[in-house]
């Protein structure tokens, strides 16, 4: 399949320019606002809410519980979620990870790519999560190992995958983007809505400590991750792993980026030529990021990346706290190896002290 772009639109690739991205001549805090509020124009429905129903809860075998919840959002559609619970917690307000879990051209697992599904009816797929892991994630649940660590742990299906996954793959994608603009919706907007409505039940939560609320991910997880933090101020601290690029630099074959499919949970038609990507995470400076890509993602450029971190660090320095950011390549393809989530705990741990 050609994924090149249009000759006419490849005339214009170099020169492409936001009209709203940062540059050291703009006042921080005014372009903060604008920047935010256009993302959540871009997102009806984000400041709602999700209402939750308690299906299950059982023991974890390493302490605490695991408990099933169903997610309804304004918007009519409904999600599995689960959420992992430390002994910790039961004393006391405990510090709480949304989590959200990757794309990766593989729709039968969703919250179980993260979590693991043992003891679930989700369970029938366990052989495709096991080797999911294997391949992404070092052979570990990230969501687990998370929850070991003393957060609460919560991590839902997005649209299109798990109990929701398309029937038609790939291909369904194209589908449910052109059907959701009939409707003046599209598939990225309808995510970063799920998950900002889902923050705000979490929230509500009175095991969660909300002065310690983060969100985490990889590759379109990482994106989410990012995204709820420029959505809504609730999010302390993130670390999104494996998905930082300019958008310039991810219009060339080989991305995914031109294909339609899966760029459509990444695109939002509004924010096209105003907001580059990494301004978009940029409206949530200066709360703590952490951001990894691999120094040969095949995804995403180094170039690519390496222009988007120089953009992230020009804005938290604008904000006035560049210590607060921590973008780095490490040496690995597209996957999220047991180091880098180590790292990425490590850091969200100091953020909320």
């Amino acid at each position: 399949m050609n994924d090149s772009l249009h000759p006419l639109l490849e005339k214009l690739r170099p020169a492409f320019k936001h009209s709203l991205g940062f540059t050291p001549e703009w006042d921080f805090a005014g372009w903060q606002a604008a920047a935010r509020a256009l993302y959540r124009d871009a997102v009806p429905g984000w400041q709602e809410t999700a209402v939750a129903e308690l299906t299950d809860t059982v023991s974890r075998p390493t302490g605490g519980e695991r408990r099933t919840y169903r997610l309804d959002f304004s918007h009519g559609d409904s999600a599995e979620a689960i959420m992992l619970v430390p002994e910790s917690a039961g004393s006391s307000p405990a510090p709480a990870i949304l989590l959200f879990h990757d794309h990766g051209g593989g729709f039968a697992c969703g919250w179980d790519k993260m979590i693991s599904p043992e003891g679930t009816k989700r369970a029938v797929h366990s052989a495709e999560s096991s080797a999911w892991i294997e391949r992404y994630y070092g052979g570990r649940f990230f969501g687990d190992h998370l929850c070991d660590q003393g957060f609460i742990v919560l991590c839902a299906d997005a649209l299109g995958w798990g109990d929701r996954a398309l029937p038609d793959g790939p291909s369904g994608q194209q589908r449910l983007a052109a059907n959701a603009m009939q409707f003046g919706f599209n598939p990225a907007g309808l995510v970063a809505a799920e998950d900002a409505q889902t923050l705000r039940w979490l929230v509500a939560l009175p095991e969660v400590d909300t002065s310690k609320l983060t969100a985490a991910g990889f590759s379109f997880g990482g994106y989410r991750a990012w995204q709820l933090a420029a959505l809504c101020d609730q999010i302390r601290a993130t670390a999104a792993l494996g998905w930082m690029c300019t958008r310039a630099g991810a219009m060339v074959p080989g991305t995914g980026m031109l294909l339609g499919q899966s760029a459509f949970y990444m695109l939002h038609p509004s924010l096209g030529g105003k907001l580059d990507f990494p301004d978009m995470a940029g409206a949530g400076a200066p709360r703590p990021m952490f951001m990894r890509v691999g120094d040969h993602d095949p995804i995403f450029p180094r170039q690519s990346v390496c222009d988007a971190f120089e953009q992230l660090r020009a804005i938290w320095e604008a904000a006035g706290h560049p210590e607060n950011l921590d973008v780095e390549l490490f040496n690995g393809p597209h996957d999220c190896p047991r180091a880098v989530q180590e790292q990425a705990a490590a850091f969200l741990k100091s953020a909320i002290g």
